[in-house]
């Protein structure tokens, strides 16, 4: 990062950023970045002193892009800085998917072939979590069918986790409630 002048800067103010951009909130008594958010593409950015931004909510890596040049934007605008964008990313794709059956997830809990890498507690959480190992995310199952993959780097991994997970869940599965 530098001044407009051409000053190396390490650290961005975040203070004066809070204060002179729109849709920001900071307190850094209680997280220490910038929480800003903007409407298209609708995400929110990280952004810490250092100049290390944090984009979530996009939809892929070119709307992440796109989103990345107007948060700088407006970050050189309200400081008077230019900043250079680095390698952006992509570290946790989250999807879901929706079975057209119910899960048994009492079954899948008792499973001894998946032991060690399922847990389950409904009075702790709603849902299963399968932790993968090969491609390495978790896989959050609902007994209504819907699955929320967790943690992947691309779509690959979604693909992959799904087929994995199609054979256990359908072998699981249990016929839909009419209420």
């Amino acid at each position: 990062m530098k001044t407009k002048a051409g000053e190396e800067i390490d650290k961005l103010d975040l203070d004066n950023l809070a204060h002179t951009s729109q849709n920001c909130e900071y307190k850094k008594s209680r997280f220490p970045a910038l929480i800003q958010r903007i409407k298209d593409p609708k995400s929110t950015a990280l952004i810490f002193e250092a100049g290390k931004m944090v984009i979530t909510g996009t939809k892929g890596q070119s709307e992440a892009e796109e989103a990345a040049k107007k948060f700088r934007k407006q970050i050189e605008k309200n400081n008077r800085i230019t900043i250079e964008i680095g390698d952006i990313q992509t570290s946790n794709i989250v999807a879901n998917s929706q079975l057209p059956y119910e899960v048994n997830l009492m079954k899948i809990h008792d499973d001894r072939s998946l032991q060690g890498s399922i847990s389950y507690d409904r009075s702790a959480f709603p849902g299963l979590i399968y932790k993968m190992q090969n491609p390495k995310l978790a896989a959050l199952i609902f007994y209504s069918g819907k699955i929320v993959f967790t943690g992947a780097k691309n779509e690959t991994q979604i693909k992959d986790a799904y087929c994995q997970l199609f054979n256990i869940l359908k072998k699981h599965s249990q016929e839909k409630v009419n209420k």
